[in-house]
């Protein structure tokens, strides 16, 4: 959201409305996983550090600014804009795989899964940081292609019904 958010704000066309998807789709998941399902970093900090507080924060922005695009309806899901959108994660995972290794920390759970559901997939990969990495990133790929998928289908079946 730090990058998908201010280039939404600052550009115009195609790739403000590939921007706007980005949000709505991954703003509210980052915001519900990155809070609730956060849990498991309660027995690493207490609930009140900064560690806990920033990650909450962040992620209900993110949230909050996928629900004002719903809301609002100025994302529009453009099948045309689809290949945009996945132009946008890779420049983020990319970017946010460059910071692992600087930092080092995890950003979008491409080092490790500390205790989140992506465990599922490391333990099938035997811990391989390459396939495991191109699993998580596949699982992004897949979202965003559901996503437009349904609001495909939808945009269908309100014309049959017109």
């Amino acid at each position: 959201m730090l990058i998908a958010l201010p280039l939404a704000a600052f550009t115009k066309g195609r790739l403000k409305e590939a921007c706007l998807d980005f949000i709505l789709i991954f703003g509210f998941i980052a915001g519900v996983f990155g809070t609730v399902g956060a849990a498991q970093n309660y027995n690493a900090y207490p609930v009140l550090s900064i560690d806990n507080v920033s990650s909450a924060i962040t992620h209900c922005i993110s949230a909050f600014a996928s629900i004002f695009i719903g809301i609002t309806g100025i994302s529009e899901l453009k099948m045309k804009n689809m290949w945009i959108t996945f132009s946008i994660l890779i420049t983020v995972v990319l970017l946010a795989q460059i910071a692992n290794i600087i930092v080092p920390y995890n950003y979008m759970f491409l080092e490790f899964h500390d205790g989140t559901p992506y465990s599922i997939f490391y333990d099938l990969v035997n811990g391989n940081l390459v396939l495991y990495k191109l699993i998580v990133v596949g699982l992004f790929v897949i979202l965003i292609g559901i996503f437009y998928l349904i609001k495909t289908k939808v945009n269908v079946r309100h014309k049959s019904e017109s």
